[in-house]
């Protein structure tokens, strides 16, 4: 975990070879450390990564806890399983800086490095205080237009909205404001803001989105 998390250090003495990573090459012990530290590319973006980690971070305020539990599971069911397989771990790198990416202030911005297109993450709302914790952790994630729910009684809110089929709430109306997260939604909602969307967090037993989990709002367009 030290490797894509830890603050980029520029001016430790490592080997050229991995000049830039975000870590001391010299305590490497896992296979995917050892690989970083023997490729030059690899390395680059691990320190990238950890620039792009500590700007997001911050701009996430209140949400920041949620992104440091995500790049906990990040690095362990994405990168780490890649080992010393410098491909895949290139790819995991740059899907991760495009979904950090929108978080960037203009210093810390890649100018040079071409990333794929991925879901592209805007906000993290942190779970209510007043919420229950969920009772399960079943992932969910619903893709569709960002809509103020106002119909349904039962489920009214900032929701999304699939091309087909009902919105669902994920931010309910009595807790719209507990979180300076909620006015990026609301921005992209009253901006009439067009496009693809991607809301993911943990199911309740009755199938909605569990207010007292991080959700995740991104860009997928």
């Amino acid at each position: 975990m030290r490797c894509a998390i830890s603050a980029a250090v520029l001016s430790l003495a490592f080997s050229t070879a991995a000049m830039a990573a975000g870590f001391d090459c010299a305590k490497a012990e896992s296979a995917v450390e050892k690989a970083v530290c023997a490729d030059s590319a690899l390395s680059d973006l691990d320190e990238y990564l950890g620039r792009y980690y500590s700007a997001a971070l911050e701009a996430l305020g209140d949400g920041a806890s949620c992104l440091k539990a995500d790049q906990r599971i990040w690095l362990k069911t994405v990168r780490n399983p890649c080992g010393s397989d410098s491909s895949c771990l290139s790819a995991a790198y740059l899907a991760r800086l495009t979904t950090l990416d929108a978080l960037q202030p203009g210093a810390s911005a890649l100018k040079n490095v071409d990333l794929p297109a991925s879901p592209v993450l805007l906000t993290a709302i942190p779970p209510e205080a007043d919420a229950a914790a969920p009772a399960g952790t079943n992932a969910m994630e619903l893709r569709g237009q960002l809509v103020h729910e106002q119909e349904d009684a039962n489920n009214m809110g900032f929701a999304v909205k699939p091309a087909n089929g009902a919105a669902m709430a994920f931010v309910y109306d009595m807790s719209i404001g507990n979180s300076p997260s909620h006015d990026i939604v609301r921005g992209l909602i009253e901006g009439g803001r067009e496009g693809l969307f991607m809301v993911r967090g943990i199911a309740t037993s009755e199938g909605g989105f569990s207010d007292g989990a991080c959700r995740f709002v991104f860009r997928v367009d």
